[in-house]
């Protein structure tokens, strides 16, 4: 989030007009037939939920 706001105007003017509805931490492990067993860890921000939007990372 903060490299997003240092480089884009637009991010740090979309992001002024929502709010940050809450954060959730996952952890994903994925069997990916080429690359064997993966473990992600996922932070997800969930804004404005009448929309429906959410930013995993």
């Amino acid at each position: 989030m903060s490299e997003l706001n240092a480089r884009s105007v637009e991010f740090r003017e979309w992001r002024a007009d929502y709010r940050v509805a809450g954060m959730r931490q996952l952890v994903k492990t994925l069997d990916h037939p080429r690359a064997g067993r993966l473990t992600v860890d996922i932070q997800q921000l969930s804004v404005d939920t009448s929309r429906g939007v959410a930013l995993g990372m």
